[in-house]
């Protein structure tokens, strides 16, 4: 979950506070501190810190971008520095309980999820490659765990109406183009791009809008060529598809090449309106599924489909 909030007037003294009975057992900060206020550089700084709380043996939450410490817990971790983290020795996690203060926001905005060992998505076809980030696989929907009256309150504030109400972030489908994609020669999701560390530079991921799963989703990590911030500020690498067809779930090794006519998105300014096709045409995306999970792929941005026939040299290869 992505929970926002307006800049406080005068002095920020609203605290997160822990969703259930848990203990804290690993922090850490990040590289570079931030404006309460991104818009506003004059605004203070806070700290920006990811932190995970263990609930159960199995379940665990994890935030990320929170700031300032409760002044208990503070004094419990210590100054940890930026880029420092701070891990529970045995015996050492702190113990919260359900409702007790935590930190304050990092700023404007921080990240929410829930994680359960004993579930295993089934849309990752390869596991195996999220190792880096061993919490992605076993990601939940969060409302299963809260009592009424908050779980209707919480699903009251939504965005997306379509089960399951939660997301999804599993899309990928054997034998088929749809879901998560690695360049080849990178590493799984941790990348590497030579020369750069920017891991996500290695990733493509074909699937659909998050708040409205009509839509079709292109998005690459690199950079597709396209002046995002010229034809469509809003897209940021994740681009829409005129006529939201075909349906990537059914393009596949016998599919030969696939032509989509990447568009802008529309920018109403609400997070639904910016999930629905756009008025102008960016280029062309060519896909051909090869078969034993590779497809190769390429972007021809400014041209429409009747100007491309097929695949040039500048074409890559895709890995699942």
């Amino acid at each position: 979950l992505y929970i926002h909030r307006d800049v406080p007037l005068g002095e920020d003294s609203n605290y997160v506070v822990a969703p259930a009975d848990g203990f804290i057992v690993d922090i850490q900060r990040f590289g570079q501190d931030h404006p309460l206020d991104r818009d506003n550089p004059l605004s203070p700084t806070v700290p920006d810190y990811r932190l995970t709380f263990m609930h159960s043996c199995t379940v665990f939450t994890i935030f990320i971008h929170l700031g300032d410490f409760e002044p208990a817990i503070a004094h419990k971790v210590g100054q940890i520095p930026l880029n420092g983290r701070w891990s529970a020795s045995p015996g050492k996690a702190i113990k919260v309980k359900a409702g007790e203060p935590i930190a304050k926001f990092g700023a404007t905005s921080f990240d929410w999820s829930v994680h359960d060992a004993n579930t295993i998505l089934t849309g990752f076809i390869v596991p195996e490659h999220y190792e880096s980030e061993e919490w992605k696989i076993h990601t939940v929907a969060p409302f299963q765990y809260y009592s009424e009256p908050i779980k209707s309150d919480l699903l009251s504030k939504m965005l997306r109406t379509v089960e399951p109400q939660a997301g999804k972030i599993d899309y990928d489908i054997e034998d088929t183009i749809a879901g998560n994609w690695f360049m080849d020669g990178t590493v799984d999701y941790s990348g590497n791009v030579p020369p750069t560390s920017k891991y996500w530079q290695g990733h493509l991921s074909i699937a659909y809008g998050y708040i409205d799963p009509t839509q079709i989703r292109i998005s690459f990590g690199l950079d597709t060529g396209i002046n995002d911030e010229l034809y469509c500020n809003i897209c940021q690498g994740a681009y829409g598809v005129r006529g939201n067809q075909p349906d990537p779930a059914t393009v596949g090794p016998d599919s030969g090449i696939v032509k989509y006519e990447l568009m802008s998105r529309t920018d109403e300014g609400s997070y639904q309106g910016r999930e629905q096709v756009g008025d102008t045409s960016l280029g062309i995306f060519l896909v051909q599924h090869l078969g034993d999970r590779t497809i190769r792929v390429e972007v021809i941005p400014g041209k429409a489909p009747n100007e491309v026939a097929g695949f040039s040299d500048a074409s890559l290869v895709y890995r699942r």
